[in-house]
Formats: C-alpha cells, structure tokens, sequence
C-alpha cells in the first residue's frame, strides 16, 4: 500500500465489505442531494395499476367478485333481522357517541346476547319444560 492514501480508503468498513473500487467515504454534513432523472407520475394522470393484472385475470377477478355479491345479497335477504341490528347499533353510536366504539359494540352486542338467551329460556318455560335450555 502507499503510504499517501488515507486509512479510511484502504481499510474495509467490514469485513465483508471490502472498499476497493469505491469512492471515498463522504461527510454526511457536505452530502448534495442525490440527482436523479425519475419522476414519479402524478396520480391524477396516471393509473398505478395498469399492466398489472392480465386482462384475463381481471375478467375472472370480476367474475368472483360479482358471484361474492350474489352470495352476500342472498345472505341478508335470508337474514332480515340484521338489518334491524346494524341500525339498532348505528343508532346507539350516534346517540350516545362513545369515545371507545369497539367499547361500545361489545357491550351492546354482549348485551344483546343476554337478552336473547333470557327470552328463549322464558319461552321455554312457558312452553311446558320448566327447565332453562342451553344451560
């Protein structure tokens, strides 16, 4: 080695790293902003997602999520009293506007299930068992 480099340009910062090729290392204080000719396209003018899905992928995707839509349409339609819930809760959360919603929907959902067991151990009361089901 000659003696009129500097240490730091002779010796590796790791081992694994060795630095023969590389630029000396720079001050961080003296750094320039790095120069570079890419320009990330505006979002308004262009689409992120184009090319990436095949257009047979999109077709199939479409397909999926039209079916999905069908099976959760027939699902509530099955389940009238859902919507009855959902608006029971919304309007609870409006009405009282917690600080902690996901507070509040437990409470409201586990006191819902309260009264729900409390009605089908009275109807099975009054139907003659006289013993509390699911107990």
């Amino acid at each position: 080695m000659s003696s009129d480099r500097s240490t730091a340009e002779t010796e590796p910062a790791s081992p694994a790293a060795p630095t023969a090729g590389l630029p000396p290392p720079v001050d961080v204080g003296q750094t320039q902003p790095l120069q570079n000719d890419f320009q990330a396209p505006v979002a308004a003018e262009n689409n992120y997602d184009d090319g990436a899905l095949h257009p047979n992928q999109v077709a199939a995707l479409q397909q999926h999520l039209a079916a999905l839509r069908r099976e959760n349409e027939a699902y509530l339609a099955r389940h009238g009293e859902l919507r009855t819930v959902v608006s029971d809760f919304i309007a609870g959360v409006v009405d009282r506007q917690p600080e902690d919603v996901r507070d509040f929907a437990a409470q409201f959902f586990a006191q819902a299930n309260r009264k729900k067991k409390a009605k089908e151990a009275a109807a099975a009361q009054r139907s003659g068992g006289g013993e509390q089901q699911g107990q």
